[in-house]
């Protein structure tokens, strides 16, 4: 037991007098720590924050009391306040793994539409009669006018703004309005 003296000469910041209290309390409290907290390594960083609280709130010890319950009191309170602290982390960390595999998985379906709208897409410029696959592709896909297309091709510019009309009405009729929009903004991402 810590005497009376060593706590008045401990309040008055004496290195002595804190290494006898260390020395004569620092197994028990690390044993209490280790139980609550499991990990020998978090107990250990506890048991340094208790003895450190405990030496910056010296001046509040009363020499005539036993030092042993109010460094258990704090070894507690220290103890709780990591614990709740460790659930708060592992609540948040397993929220953020849950999103992120929610995300992750959403991406992936977002993956697989897509593949599957592109080659939709694929198909459908590809049932195309030739003259119309070819204006289609030089319009969406090398981005030419109507103009140059009909240049090009040695067409006038209406049979190319028709060919494009049922190229377009073809992609309305295989899809609803939603995936035709999607559909034609694809074919924008494609080039």
């Amino acid at each position: 037991m810590i005497t009376h003296n060593a706590i008045q000469q401990f309040k008055e910041g004496s290195p002595e007098a804190f290494r006898i209290i260390y020395d004569q309390y620092k197994k028990q409290v690390m044993n209490y720590c280790v139980t609550m907290v499991i990990s020998r390594e978090s107990a250990e960083e506890l048991v340094n924050d208790i003895f450190l609280h405990l030496y910056q709130k010296r001046e509040y010890l009363d020499p005539e009391r036993d030092i042993k319950p109010y460094l258990f009191t704090l070894a507690r309170n220290k103890t709780f306040n990591w614990l709740k602290t460790a659930v708060q982390k592992k609540k948040t960390r397993q929220k953020l793994e849950l999103e992120y595999r929610a995300e992750y998985l959403q991406h992936q379906d977002r993956k697989v539409e897509a593949g599957l709208d592109l080659e939709r897409l694929k198909d459908e410029v590809n049932k195309m009669p030739l003259q119309r696959r070819l204006i289609f592709k030089m319009c969406k896909f090398q981005e030419m006018t109507y103009s140059e297309v009909a240049e090009a091709l040695s067409l006038k510019r209406k049979t190319v703004e028709n060919q494009m009309g049922l190229a377009n009405k073809q992609f309305s009729e295989l899809v609803n309005s939603a995936d035709y929009v999607f559909l034609i903004l694809l074919v924008g991402f494609l080039r």
